[in-house]
């Protein structure tokens, strides 16, 4: 083979192990969903099989996720508590009713109160899982800044917005996230290729404009 095409199969075999790696990170549900400590890990969607809401399809937007409820009379114990539950009923939706798992995001950051930061962030993170499946990679990008302003060290959000700008061609952006989980978890292997997928492919954007050059 030569340089070039040992490089493009270099860069295929990477990608093949990062979209491995990746599946098995957005299935992965290793939090405990039901608690209500804002301290706790952020959850993540539990990916269930079954029909996805179909690309591009309108999906209700009820209600500003950056705005919350007076109180709907329950104290900041009980809305955070039904902010959770929201959130739950949203990972079962997922996969199966996109619509609906959305709504009941939004519905979930309406009533959570801001001061419970870890939650509002779980709540962005699955949102924008529900948009990477949609193949919204822009959206996907803006509800993990959202995620991450709440919790800077929210490794997940940070995968995901990694993996969203690599699918965009963002790749140094992409790089930037992939490095951040790196500095957060050190043995992460998600982040470990993601890495080198983005070096590969900024490698041969550049070999490829230099050849395009005129000197």
């Amino acid at each position: 083979f030569s340089n070039r095409e040992r490089n493009r199969k270099m860069e295929g075999e990477q990608a093949t192990k990062v979209a491995q790696s990746d599946e098995e990170y957005f299935s992965a549900d290793e939090a405990d969903t039901n608690s209500t400590d804002d301290s706790a890990e952020p959850s993540e969607v539990t990916a269930t099989k079954g029909e996805a809401t179909p690309r591009g399809a309108a999906v209700a937007a009820t209600v500003d996720e950056e705005s919350e409820c007076e109180s709907d009379g329950l104290s900041e114990e009980e809305r955070v508590q039904k902010a959770t539950d929201l959130k739950n009923k949203g990972n079962s939706f997922y996969g199966s009713d996109n619509e609906a798992a959305i709504v009941q995001y939004r519905e979930g950051l309406r009533i959570c109160p801001k001061s419970a930061r870890c939650v509002r962030a779980q709540l962005y993170a699955n949102m924008a899982a529900v948009y990477v499946m949609l193949e919204d990679n822009k959206k996907s990008v803006e509800l993990c800044d959202k995620a991450i302003r709440y919790d800077e060290t929210y490794t997940k959000a940070y995968l995901r917005r990694g993996k969203s700008h690599e699918k965009l061609d963002n790749l140094d952006k992409a790089l930037e996230d992939f490095q951040k989980v790196l500095e957060l978890e050190p043995g992460n292997s998600t982040a470990q290729e993601g890495s080198q997928v983005c070096i590969q492919r900024i490698r041969g954007v550049n070999f490829a404009w230099m050849q395009n050059c005129k000197w």
